[in-house]
């Protein structure tokens, strides 16, 4: 009797299972009809998709010209030129937050870096920063965030 009784309940309950599955695909399947074609949404079929947009640093360098533009994306290494980066990544470097205090722009008819007094001092500050703990990168990180 009680093999039966279990038997009953497992059946019972690979029945639901088997239900429960064919309504969530009969639900996808019927929203999936709801949709609007692939060339309706941002981004279509052009290649625009933001979710293909690569991210840009916290801070990046403005942009001024085309012609005139940051060659790298991370760090307190700037320099300025026509072949500027395609796409950074979100990875934070130590140095990112002073490239706020600078930009590129044309000076003299020359592309060159712009520089804001407080990118020397916060440059000053981190280069303090890796000196103070050569060999511990947390703690250039907690140093450089009070720069």
């Amino acid at each position: 009797m009680r093999g039966r009784g279990f038997s009953q309940i497992l059946i019972l309950l690979g029945g639901l299972l088997v239900f429960g599955l064919l309504g969530s695909a009969y639900y996808f399947s019927q929203t999936r009809q709801n949709l609007p074609p692939p060339s309706a949404l941002p981004g279509g079929n052009d290649g625009s998709s933001p979710f293909a947009t690569p991210y840009q640093t916290a801070t990046p360098l403005p942009k001024i010209d085309e012609n005139c533009q940051p060659t790298s994306c991370h760090g307190l290494d700037i320099s300025c030129g026509s072949d500027g980066p395609k796409a950074c990544t979100a990875i934070y470097a130590l140095g990112d937050r002073c490239r706020q205090f600078a930009k590129c722009g044309e000076v003299d008819s020359k592309c060159q870096l712009i520089k804001e007094e407080k990118f020397e001092t916060c440059k000053a500050c981190v280069e303090n920063c890796v000196k103070k703990y050569p060999k511990d990168g947390i703690k250039q990180f907690d140093c450089e965030s009070k720069c």
